[in-house]
């Protein structure tokens, strides 16, 4: 007698389907409910993120690189969900309070059904389209067909694009393949290996342990080259919680590269099994009596129940991200967000490998990702997010890390709407309609390279900006003093007008008068000497034992806003002063023309190309080692992070780089310009902006974007959590403001919020008002003595 079938068939219907719940699935999904189109989203496991959620612990990495870049946090819905986990999750890492914030997200949204528990069994298609995919959900027995105009593939391994027939490679191309010096000399079907994470917890006694028969067998320390493991190694970071009695082990428990990371996944899952509890054991059993001692009470309570994949499928777009396009970074006409994660390759073998567990090339500048390399090649409405995406291995070793291709996603779910609103594919998105495309993103607080707000909607672009009161921009209270042992430069920002004169504060310890000379430059990159010549050459005495200003004259007429570099010349005995204070958005460099070898970070660790030889002490990437060294042994580094200082200076006039006018110049961070205002600190709070139209307006929603301070990593977990600089509730981030109206007859109050923790905060007014004026007043901040607003926008 032939079996039944218990499953239930049932069939619906939506604009777009995305398959995959991981963080890039989730961005993808939110960011298309919210623009108005009807959105499934499934789900294999019972919770969603993916790698980052509790079934796995894997961290949420991004361009902020941890510490190495900065103002590079991940802002749009990334950030939205970042601040509500720090807010729920305040003294551990508990990522079941993450599983529930994505959950809640999405639920939230009218527009999205969430199908967990869903295995995508196949698609259907004609004529390179995809019409439906099946799905079946095993906890209810009931087996969907999804039909939808646009579909994206979050899976992580490409399947639906697989089942669709989309073009598609695995591997490692070689080094000629693509011209990337970082690429295996001759290419192969090696990927980066799978990895497990381990927690252990502290219990009130001595916890003995007794390894299986099966556990790999690791004799002594030297069984783990370039992998420290000791004690000093859970001090900082590893701990998930204040006091230290949870500790999670380690990102290079990892293996299975040279195999198919796809099909030989169990076999890989059970070695990654092996190989972890046979660290544990030696850990435990074997390790140096410190570590044994310092984990006596530790035990093993909880691994990763499955392999976490690095890479496996990418799929082909219509562009393939490459290594040229990381260290070389391009404006892309279609770019749709960023990156800055370092070129992260790990040895396929992993564990096994004698190599170190990862070789890092640090960026020097944040990149741009291009729209076209976020849907199939070959089937037109088929998109991609996630690790999937069209990249070459060199480069799916930066962008592969869960926040850039979550903030990348996020124009995916945008640009999905755009399909089903227009009636269009994908391609057609990147050759048509790439403005409309990029001007939403910005309006969700995307960030997207060098590209302004150009809403013609908003309200604020058309008003005029004056605030009560702006910082000053000052550096003259000295910490310390830092000899030039080598070219020294400080870039400020200034605003359009005139420099008069520069000014630096310098002292010598020399028996004798020497002599000081330097240049000064204008620019308009932040952090970079872009080719320009000299404006102006000096050249001082400074008498023996002396301690002065030095006033340099510029005399020169700025005719935009722009940076400005004084740069001195390396003088042996000869200090220049500091600020352990950084003006903000402002840079200080050194010239140094010695070995480019980095002092290791993870693994091995490199400085990427530059095309100079100044080195920015605190922007992005790495700094060659006898520069960390030397900036460690003077200024100071704490925690291996970024220093932030700033070399004294003053300039005359005194330039304005903080009013009112940055809240609507159509930036919503700092770049090249800080583009942000901030209220004098020496004028109590509270503090207001106000825009003023010369006729009235009617407006109906209010924007508003703090600061979160985006030059924190992009992770707040880990103690002590000042090793990661992140700080909740931010200092600097507004916490009670009130919006008011002038309407005629003086200024009534239209909104208030007393608890904010957010960077961006959307109001809907629950009635349109008439209005000439508009105020935001910050009443109080989670701890700045200063109000900070990046961007208004009035609609």
């Amino acid at each position: 007698m032939p079996s039944k079938n218990p499953l239930e068939i049932k069939e619906a219907q939506y604009d777009a389907v995305v398959c995959g719940g991981g963080i890039p699935g989730v961005c993808a999904a939110i960011a298309a409910a919210r623009a108005g189109i009807k959105v499934a989203l499934t789900e294999q496991r019972p919770i969603l993120g993916g790698n980052s959620s509790s079934f796995a612990l894997v961290p949420p990495h991004g361009a902020a690189s941890m510490w190495h870049n900065r103002m590079a946090r991940e802002g749009g819905l990334l950030e939205e969900l970042l601040m509500e986990y720090a807010y729920r999750s305040p003294f551990a890492d508990n990522r079941r309070i993450w599983d529930l914030i994505l959950s809640e997200w999405c639920e939230r949204e009218p527009n999205l059904d969430l199908y967990l528990n869903t295995r995508v069994d196949g698609v259907e298609t004609r004529d390179n389209r995809i019409e439906s995919v099946q799905i079946t959900q095993a906890s209810t027995e009931i087996s969907y067909s999804l039909d939808a105009r646009v579909f994206v593939d979050a899976t992580g391994d490409g399947y639906v694009a697989a089942s669709a027939g989309a073009d598609s490679r695995i591997g490692r191309e070689g080094k000629t393949d693509l011209g990337e010096r970082l690429a295996p000399d001759q290419g192969d079907s090696k990927t980066l290996p799978c990895a497990l994470y381990m927690v252990a917890q502290k219990r009130s006694r001595p916890v003995p342990f007794v390894p299986p028969a099966w556990a790999t067998v690791h004799e002594d320390c030297s069984a783990f080259p370039h992998r420290p493991h000791s004690v000093e190694k859970f001090a900082s970071g590893k701990s998930l919680n204040e006091d230290g009695s949870a500790i999670q082990l380690f990102w290079w428990f990892s293996l299975g590269g040279e195999r198919n990371t796809i099909k030989d996944s169990e076999t890989i899952y059970t070695e990654l099994v092996q190989e972890a509890i046979g660290v544990w054991d030696h850990l435990k059993n074997r390790c140096t009596q410190e570590t044994r001692e310092a984990l006596e009470c530790y035990e093993a309570v909880w691994w990763s129940p499955f392999p976490l994949r690095r890479e496996s499928r990418r799929v082909l777009g219509d562009y393939m991200l490459v290594e040229d396009d990381i260290f070389n970074p391009k404006l892309f006409e279609d770019r749709i967000g960023y990156g800055g994660w370092p070129v992260d390759v790990h040895p396929p073998e992993g564990i096994r490998s004698q190599e170190p567990p990862c070789d890092q090339t640090f960026v020097n500048e944040l990149y741009s990702l291009p729209f076209r390399m976020m849907y199939s090649r070959n089937v037109d409405n088929l998109m991609l997010a996630g690790r999937c995406i069209s990249a070459s291995h060199v480069a799916m070793g930066s962008i592969r890390v869960m926040n850039t291709l979550g903030a990348a996603a996020e124009a995916v779910g945008i640009a999905a709407a755009i399909c089903v609103e227009r009636e269009t594919i994908p391609r057609n998105v990147a050759k048509e309609r790439m403005h409309e495309l990029q001007q939403r993103l910005l309006k969700e607080d995307a960030h997207i390279i060098q590209l302004k707000n150009q809403d013609p909607l908003d309200l604020a672009l058309q008003a005029q900006a004056t605030a009560n009161s702006a910082l000053q921009y000052r550096s003259e209270n000295p910490d310390g003093f830092l000899e030039l042992a080598y070219d020294l430069a400080q870039q400020v920002p200034v605003n359009s007008g005139r420099v008069d004169t520069v000014s630096i504060l310098v002292k010598s310890e020399n028996a004798e008068t020497t002599s000081l000379a330097g240049k000064v430059f204008l620019s308009k990159k932040l952090a970079r000497f872009d080719g320009s010549e000299a404006i102006r050459s000096f050249d001082v005495a400074i008498e023996s034992g002396e301690e002065k200003w030095i006033d340099i004259a510029v005399n020169t007429d700025i005719p935009e806003d722009q940076l400005l570099w004084v740069a001195v010349e390396k003088r042996p005995g000869i200090y220049w002063g500091y600020s352990r204070e950084e003006a903000f958005n402002s840079r200080f460099a050194v010239q140094f023309f010695g070995e480019r070898v980095a002092l290791p970070s993870h693994g091995l660790a490199r400085v990427a190309p530059r095309d100079n030889n100044w080195f920015p002490i605190n922007h992005n990437g790495r700094l060659p080692a006898e520069v960390h060294r030397w900036i460690d042994q003077t200024i100071g580094i704490e925690y291996d992070r970024k220093v932030r200082a700033t070399l004294c200076h003053k300039l005359s006039p005194e330039p304005e780089p903080y009013t009112a006018r940055n809240a609507i110049n159509g930036v919503s961070r700092a770049e090249d310009w800080p583009n942000i205002w901030i209220s004098n600190p020496d004028e109590a709070l509270p503090q207001s902006l106000t825009l003023s139209w010369e006729k009235p307006k009617t407006i109906s929603e209010i924007r508003l974007t703090f600061d979160t301070d985006l030059c924190a990593p992009d992770r707040c977990y880990g103690w002590p959590r000042e090793a990661h600089r992140f700080v909740f509730p931010v200092p600097e981030c507004v916490k009670a403001y009130r919006v008011s109206a002038s309407r005629g007859n003086g200024w009534e109050e239209v909104l208030r919020v007393d608890d904010n923790y957010n960077r961006r905060r959307v109001h809907t007014l629950d009635s349109a008002i008439e209005a000439s004026q508009l105020r935001i007043t910050v009443l109080s901040t989670h701890g700045s003595p200063s109000a900070r607003l990046y961007e208004i926008r009035v609609y």
